[in-house]
């Protein structure tokens, strides 16, 4: 178990390193300098578009959850749930993606959704993001052919047909509960023992064959309210890509939409980087970007620090609306952190 925490101790501190580099080479007076250029009014519009892109999100999850539980659920503790998912997700090795269960948890101990319920709801949302986000590239690289970038076009188209491909190729010819079936054996899932007071002792690869069970009757019964869900998520996205654009442009950059998406791409791909809070990566995918269209790496700096700020508003209002569950959590942290890096399951220590 040591050595576990050991690993996620040395990744943040790998990641604090590279931020203390990064802004001993920038300077962060400069960087504040930068921050001050914003009026207060630049300020409200872009938390205004944070808020708009966080309520979406609950938005459709909310709609998948209450569809599946077939009666009504208070917003208070949808809200709850969904904030308390982001909050905890942010720490985990790869940001946004790691407190899924927290989401189920929550909904479970305040509305008694049923677990399996929830985490069914959770993997369809998280399934509409993903196919809103193939669509979105998509949708980028006939932006970027269009404006004659065509080596980022001709990539991200490349990129999108493998992902539609795949992901039609994989659900039509191999069944999606068939390929939970390969990812649970894959991750060993189907040796961390699971106990449940309906199903009783089984394992957790078997309860997301299960689930994946269920995603597939979602998608026969209400095929209709999961294309809205993606509608909603790629809404979420554009809206996403049009805050970036408004930042650098109050910082003093008036790039095109073409230029913007890519520099999107380079802070999305640090996002997967196995560093808590992605620590240092995201900080030098903003400079990345920023440097491969001549701007002063301060701007930079900037940008990153007003993404963080507006991360940190969800972050601590998830916090806060779940703090009576966080010692429930804290205590299963150990056993959490022994399932991401054992191969063989719970492991004794």
């Amino acid at each position: 178990m040591l050595k576990k925490y050991l690993i996620i101790f040395v990744a943040f501190l790998v990641g604090l390193v590279g931020l203390i580099i990064i802004y001993s080479k920038v300077g962060v007076g400069d960087t504040l300098i930068q921050l001050q250029r914003l009026h207060f009014w630049q300020l409200g519009i872009v938390v205004g578009t944070s808020i708009a892109m966080i309520s979406l999100t609950i938005c459709r999850w909310g709609l998948i959850l209450t569809d599946l539980n077939q009666k009504k659920l208070s917003w208070k503790s949808i809200i709850k749930a969904r904030l308390g998912d982001f909050a905890f997700s942010y720490l985990t090795p790869i940001m946004y993606f790691g407190g899924e269960w927290v989401r189920a948890y929550v909904i479970n101990k305040e509305r008694d959704v049923a677990i399996n319920l929830g985490l069914t709801s959770v993997f369809l949302d998280r399934i509409a993001e993903f196919v809103s986000a193939c669509l979105f590239i998509f949708a980028g690289a006939v932006l970027l052919v269009a404006t004659r970038s065509f080596v980022w076009g001709i990539l991200m188209l490349i990129i999108a047909i493998i992902i539609f491909l795949g992901l039609y190729l994989a659900v039509v010819l191999i069944g999606f509960d068939r390929i939970l079936s390969f990812l649970v054996n894959f991750l060993h899932l189907n040796k961390i023992p699971y106990h449940s007071e309906n199903v009783g002792q089984t394992t957790l690869g078997e309860r997301f064959v299960f689930l994946g069970s269920q995603v597939d009757s979602y998608f026969r019964k209400s095929r209709f309210k999961f294309i809205f869900s993606v509608f909603a998520s790629f809404l979420v996205l554009v809206i996403w890509l049009w805050q970036t654009k408004l930042i650098v442009g109050f910082l003093g950059f008036h790039l095109p939409w073409s230029k913007i998406f890519i520099i999107k791409i380079f802070i999305t791909i640090s996002m997967f980087m196995p560093i808590p809070a992605n620590l240092g990566s995201y900080e030098g995918a903003h400079l990345l970007a920023f440097k491969l269209f001549g701007i002063p790496p301060d701007s930079a700096m900037a940008l990153s620090v007003i993404n963080r700020a507006l991360d940190l508003i969800w972050i601590t209002s998830g916090t806060i609306l779940i703090s009576r569950f966080l010692a429930t959590f804290i205590t299963r942290i150990p056993q959490i952190i022994s399932n991401l890096f054992s191969r063989h399951g719970q492991s004794s220590s």
